[in-house]
């Protein structure tokens, strides 16, 4: 296929949360709300403290002929909204926020219960169980 534009980057995970946190990297304005409850929360920080695949992320470099509005991810600090974002988080963005919210927000984490009970949650990892895992 002449020209494609796929790639794969491998990027540190520190690093596209700190993005999304300056607002580097936003979201397209007709994506749905971020969602998730606390059950799907833990299952992903375990998948990720366990250093297990969760998945891939899709994103769009602005700049382009077609231009949507962003917004920031929910939970980010009021100045990312004051950057122009250098790409648009188009498949992922329930896994980004939410690891967001639990690593670098600095706020628990307002979710709900499978019962579709309002929560404020704080996410703990254990880090001597998790270098077990990885070792």
């Amino acid at each position: 296929m002449a020209g494609s534009t796929f790639q794969t980057n491998p990027i540190d995970l520190y690093r596209l949360l700190d993005e999304c946190a300056r607002g580097v990297i936003q979201l397209p304005d007709f994506q749905r709300s971020w969602v998730w409850d606390e059950e799907r929360i833990k299952s992903l920080i375990a998948s990720v403290s366990g250093a297990f695949p969760v998945g891939a992320l899709m994103s769009l470099d602005t700049g382009g002929p077609v231009n949507f509005k962003p917004r920031p991810v929910e939970g980010a600090p009021p100045e990312a909204r004051q950057t122009a974002p250098r790409s648009l988080l188009l498949d992922g963005q329930q896994r980004m926020t939410s690891l967001y919210q639990v690593t670098l927000r600095g706020k628990a984490v307002e979710t709900v219960t499978l019962r579709k009970k309002r929560v404020r949650r704080w996410f703990y990892i254990d880090i001597r169980k998790s270098a077990r895992r990885l070792a």
